[in-house]
């Protein structure tokens, strides 16, 4: 581990160096994540349900592992081509708590920096913005 002094005795080639090394280390601990997460939800929600479901048992104490059960789960969202209908439904229905208007993260930080750009001052009370300078990689 690289500590921070020992990164404010670099120099800014021995840096931009270090800085990919971490970038590449980075990018291959994602894709190895992303495939380990693949083959755990086939594990999950394919292969082990159907071989405890073979052997009719929906729960099983395995010495070492602990208690595997099956539950139901799903997944849920409103088409987009029917989102208004939908919002329509839910409250006709009685479920208008369920309705909650978000503004997207990255929407919300792009529409932040065009303001700034422009010098139009944001209120503190509503946003909290915080500006810093970061460096980027750009593979050559």
């Amino acid at each position: 581990m690289i500590t921070r002094e020992m990164m404010n005795e670099m120099n800014v080639t021995e840096l931009a160096q270090l800085f990919k090394s971490y970038k590449e280390e980075l990018d291959l601990l994602k894709a190895s994540t992303s495939a380990v997460q693949k083959e755990f939800d086939i594990l999950r929600k394919e292969v082990l349900p159907e071989k405890m479901e073979e052997t009719g048992f929906d729960n099983v104490k395995v010495t070492g592992v602990g208690r595997i059960s099956l539950r139901a789960e799903m997944y849920a969202s409103i088409k987009a081509d029917h989102k208004e209908q939908a919002y329509e439904w839910l409250v006709s229905e009685g479920h208008e708590d369920l309705i909650k208007p978000t503004v997207n993260a990255s929407t919300l930080k792009a529409f932040c920096k065009e303001q700034i750009s422009e010098g139009v001052e944001l209120p503190d009370e509503f946003f909290s913005v915080t500006p810093f300078t970061m460096a980027t990689l750009t593979k050559t």
